[in-house]
């Protein structure tokens, strides 16, 4: 076996064990233009899309909410999730913006994604979010 995936296996472990619980929602892929025809313009949506919604474990950090306005705060997370989990329930594609996350009580936009890997297996996501009360 790999290292990449003797690795990957032990963050899913670790993760499993002492993550939280978090759901990660996507909408799902929009419809080509109508004046493409039939040209695939987002391969990687066409051919996977993930499911609507996704419960998994990870962990969260850096949870600082600013006031933004009144009663109104945002804040930015970090997010670390295991391709592994994810993939047993079906999504095979890192998060990325436009998804959304819900932790803590709170749902938080996906900025970006940070996909560690080694060997070629993808090991561990690191995700920027945003997002308040």
């Amino acid at each position: 076996m790999s290292l990449g995936r003797t690795l990957a296996r032990e963050v899913a472990r670790d993760l499993r064990r002492d993550g939280e619980l978090l759901a990660l929602e996507a909408e799902p892929a929009p419809p080509p233009p109508p004046d493409q025809g039939s040209l695939t313009w987002n391969a990687q949506a066409a051919a996977a899309p993930p499911p609507a919604r996704a419960e998994s474990r990870g962990t969260v950090q850096g949870w600082r909410p600013d006031r933004i306005v009144g009663d109104a705060y945002q804040g930015e997370i970090e997010v670390r999730l295991s391709p592994l989990l994810l993939a047993e329930l079906g999504w095979e594609a890192a998060p990325r913006r436009g998804m959304t996350i819900l932790a803590r009580g709170h749902r938080f936009a996906v900025q970006s994604c940070d996909t560690r890997a080694l060997g070629g297996v993808a090991v561990l996501h690191i995700v920027q979010a945003k997002g308040g009360r």
